[in-house]
């Protein structure tokens, strides 16, 4: 189990990595990108929250609109969807995403 502090930190590296390796450029794979951005800096939201939504909307791009991703982008998304569903919330302690 990592730390919630460590899990904020993989978000922010994940979603810049992402936005690097990802070839031909899409429009809509850019908004994706800057929400979730805009939401890992408002730190309102927990960033297993925003990746999730992040790599789902990515993943329906990529099947809905078939837009190509390159093999980078999609070992960078699996680790995404992974830290998507790692659990920091241990118990008798106060839920602050960001601590």
């Amino acid at each position: 189990m990592k730390s919630r502090r460590e899990i904020a930190e993989l978000a922010n590296e994940y979603i810049a990595e992402f936005d690097a390796a990802y070839a031909p450029k899409n429009d809509r794979i850019e908004q994706i990108i800057a929400y979730g951005r805009k939401n890992l800096e408002e730190r309102q939201i927990a960033p297993q929250t925003i990746m999730d939504k992040c790599v789902r909307a990515i993943y329906e791009a990529v099947l809905k609109q078939k837009i190509t991703i390159g093999d980078e982008a999609a070992c960078i998304l699996r680790k995404m969807e992974k830290l998507s569903r790692e659990r920091s919330l241990l118990p008798f302690h106060r839920y602050d995403p960001w601590d």
